[in-house]
C-alpha cells in the first residue's frame, strides 16, 4: 500500500475521481415511474446498471412523486420482497481507482421506516468491483446501513487493493418484510495521504463518518487510531490519527395558521391540516437542516341538511322548490376564517287526490259530517307518508229511489215510479218475495198487505204495505170499505161491512146453489162466520137495508 502522511502538519491530498450520473440526472424519464425492470432501467439510466433478483426500481423527481430527492430533480427507489427477490445497481466511475489510495465515498439515503425491514436494516452492501453486476472480483466496503425518517448522508473511507471500475448498491434481504429505499447523490474523492511514518485524517463531517476502523463515528473523536500495513514510504506501516469533529444537522419546525391553502417552501400547496411534511435546507455549518411543517388551516365547510314541504327559504335568502345539493353560503368562523356551508335540501310535495263516491241517500265523509246531497267542494286535509299535507276533495253523488209511493185499484195496486225496478213482497209473511211479480203492478189473489222493493240509480226502497181485503166479491154496494177475512180460510172467516145495521141477513151455498148456512143477525157491523164443509169455493150473500153484497170465499 502506497499511502504517505506528512509528519506534523500533515494534510490529505485529494486527487480527480467521480461518479458518472451518481446523482441520477441524466435519464430519459419525464415524470415518476415505478417497478422498472432491469431492461427498462437501464435504458432510461445510462452509466448505471441494475441486475437484481427480482428488479422492481423506481425512478422519481420532485415534481409528482411521493418524495423530494435529496439533489437535483432525480432519486432512485429500489426494494427487496419477503419471497426472496431483491434490487442492486451498480454506479460507474470515472476512471478505475487507484491501488493503494484512500477514497471518501460519500452518499444519501431516505428510508421510511414503516416500510423498513424487522431488523431495521435499510441497505444490505456497499462493495467495490470489477464488473456491471459485481459477481466477481468485487470487495465489500461496508453493510447494515439502518432505517432512516429523513434524508442522512452516509461517508465510507476505504483504501483500494485493485483498480476496480464499479461501486455496487444491495438491498437488504431478510425474508420477512418488504423493504423501500430510496438512494442520491453518490461521489468519490480520491485522498492520498503522503508523507513519513506518521499521519492525521482531520475531518469535519455531518452526524457520522464511517473510518478507515470500519466504526461509524456520531461523536468528535481525536484518539482513534488506524495501522495500514506498508502504507507508509518504503511501504512502511503508516499509522493514521483521526482528528474528527461531528457537525450535528438541525431539526425545527414552521409553525403555520391559514384561512385557506398555503404553499410552503417545497413548493407544495397545503389545504388542510399538515404536520408531517419535511423539507431538508442547509444549516449555517453545511449540514441538513430539517424543517417539520405544523400548518393549521382555519376554514371550515359543513352541510346543512334540511327536509321541507313544497318550499325552503334557506339563510342565503332564496326560496327552493326543489331538491338541492350545490347552493352555498359563506359565513365567518371563529377565527375569522370563511366557514362554507353547503344546503342538502330534499323537497316533499304536498299531495293534491279527489275522493269519487256514489252514495244512496246520504254519506258520512272522514271529515265527521253526513252528506244528503251530492257534493264536489267539501276538502279535508291529511298528513301523507313525507309528513306534507295531503288535500283531499270530495267528489260525492247522492242517489235514492225518487217515489216509492203506490195506488191502488180494487185489488190491485201500482207503484206510481215508472223508471225502477220492481219486486212485490208479502207483508204478511216478513217481507216475503212474491215469486215472479216483478211489474209496476200488482193483482192480489188473496186478501192481505202487499209492498213493492224499487231499485232506481243503484238504490233500494220500499213503499208502506198496502191492505187488500176484496179479494172474492162478486157484487158490493155497501162501498170500499167492505172486508172479508181470511179468504182463503180454513173455515172461520169475519166481514167487516165499515157500519152497523139494524138486520143482516147472511146466506152461504155452494157452487151448485145449495144451501148450507143462513142467518140473521142484529145491530151488526162485523159479522164472524164459519164453514164446517169440506173444501171448496162457497158463495156467501148478505142483505142489509137496501145494501147487498155477493163473495165468493175459498175454503181450503
Amino acid at each position: 500500500m502506497k499511502l504517505f502522511f506528512f509528519f506534523l502538519f500533515s494534510s490529505i491530498v485529494s486527487f480527480g475521481q467521480g461518479i458518472l450520473n451518481g446523482s441520477f440526472e441524466n435519464n430519459t424519464k419525464t415524470e415518476c415511474t415505478y417497478n422498472q425492470n432491469s431492461t427498462n432501467f437501464n435504458l432510461a439510466m445510462p452509466n448505471v446498471n441494475s441486475y437484481g433478483t427480482t428488479p422492481q426500481i423506481d425512478i422519481q423527481n420532485s415534481i409528482n412523486c411521493d418524495i423530494i430527492p435529496q439533489h437535483g430533480n432525480w432519486c432512485i427507489g429500489i426494494a427487496s420482497f419477503p419471497w426472496g427477490g431483491s434490487d442492486a445497481i451498480t454506479l460507474e466511475l470515472l476512471s478505475p481507482l487507484s491501488i493503494d489510495s484512500l477514497y471518501h465515498l460519500k452518499f444519501w439515503t431516505f428510508n421510511n421506516t414503516t416500510y423498513a425491514s424487522t431488523n431495521g436494516i435499510a441497505l444490505d452492501s456497499i462493495r467495490i468491483g470489477l464488473t456491471t453486476n459485481n459477481n466477481s472480483s468485487n470487495k465489500t466496503i461496508y453493510t447494515s446501513f439502518p432505517s432512516t425518517d429523513t434524508w442522512v448522508e452516509h461517508t465510507i473511507s476505504f483504501v483500494a487493493d485493485s483498480n476496480y471500475t464499479f461501486i455496487s448498491v444491495d438491498m437488504k434481504n431478510d425474508f420477512n418484510s418488504a423493504t423501500w429505499i430510496q438512494i442520491d447523490n453518490f461521489s468519490i474523492t480520491n485522498a492520498t495521504i503522503g508523507g513519513e511514518v506518521f499521519g492525521t485524517d482531520t475531518r469535519t463531517e455531518c452526524d457520522s463518518l464511517v473510518w478507515l476502523d470500519g466504526y461509524i463515528y456520531y461523536t468528535d473523536n481525536n484518539t482513534a487510531t488506524y495501522n495500514l500495513i506498508g502504507g507508509g514510504a518504503n511501504y512502511k506501516d503508516s499509522i493514521v490519527s483521526l482528528d474528527l469533529t461531528i457537525v450535528n444537522s438541525s431539526t425545527g419546525t414552521d409553525y403555520k395558521t391559514e384561512c385557506y391553502a398555503y404553499t410552503w417552501i417545497d413548493g407544495i400547496n397545503y389545504t388542510a391540516d399538515n404536520n408531517t411534511a419535511t423539507f431538508t435546507l442547509t444549516n449555517s455549518v453545511g449540514c441538513d437542516s430539517i424543517v417539520t411543517l405544523d400548518l393549521t388551516v382555519n376554514n371550515t365547510t359543513s352541510y346543512d341538511y334540511q327536509t321541507a314541504c313544497t318550499s325552503y327559504t334557506w339563510i342565503d335568502g332564496n326560496t327552493y322548490t326543489s331538491n338541492n345539493n350545490t347552493a352555498t353560503y359563506i359565513l365567518p368562523n371563529s377565527v375569522g376564517c370563511d366557514s362554507i356551508i353547503t344546503l342538502d335540501l330534499t323537497i316533499n310535495n304536498s299531495i293534491f287526490v279527489t275522493d269519487t263516491q256514489t252514495a244512496c241517500d246520504s254519506y258520512l265523509w272522514i271529515d265527521g259530517n253526513t252528506y244528503t246531497t251530492s257534493n264536489n267542494s267539501a276538502t279535508y286535509i291529511l298528513t301523507n307518508s313525507a309528513g306534507c299535507d295531503s288535500l283531499v276533495t270530495l267528489d260525492l253523488t247522492i242517489n235514492n229511489v225518487s217515489d216509492i209511493a203506490t195506488s191502488t185499484s180494487g185489488i190491485t195496486i201500482s207503484a206510481n215510479n215508472v223508471g225502477a225496478t220492481y219486486q212485490w213482497l208479502d207483508c204478511d209473511n216478513n217481507n216475503a218475495i212474491i215469486n215472479d211479480e216483478t211489474g209496476q203492478s200488482f193483482t192480489a189473489i188473496t186478501n192481505g198487505n202487499y209492498a213493492v222493493e224499487l231499485t232506481e240509480n243503484g238504490c233500494v226502497d220500499t213503499s208502506a204495505c198496502t191492505l187488500i181485503s176484496t179479494v172474492g166479491l162478486i157484487e158490493n154496494n155497501f162501498g170500499n170499505n167492505l172486508q172479508v177475512y181470511p179468504n182463503p180460510t180454513s173455515g172461520y172467516f169475519s166481514i167487516n161491512l165499515d157500519d152497523v145495521y139494524e138486520n143482516v141477513e147472511v146466506l152461504i151455498t155452494d157452487l151448485s146453489g145449495q144451501v148450507i148456512h143462513s142467518k140473521t143477525m142484529t145491530k151488526s157491523q162485523t159479522l164472524n162466520l164459519s164453514i164446517e164443509e169440506p173444501a171448496g169455493t162457497y158463495i156467501v150473500y148478505i142483505q142489509a137495508e137496501d145494501k147487498k153484497a155477493i163473495i165468493r170465499l175459498i175454503k181450503e
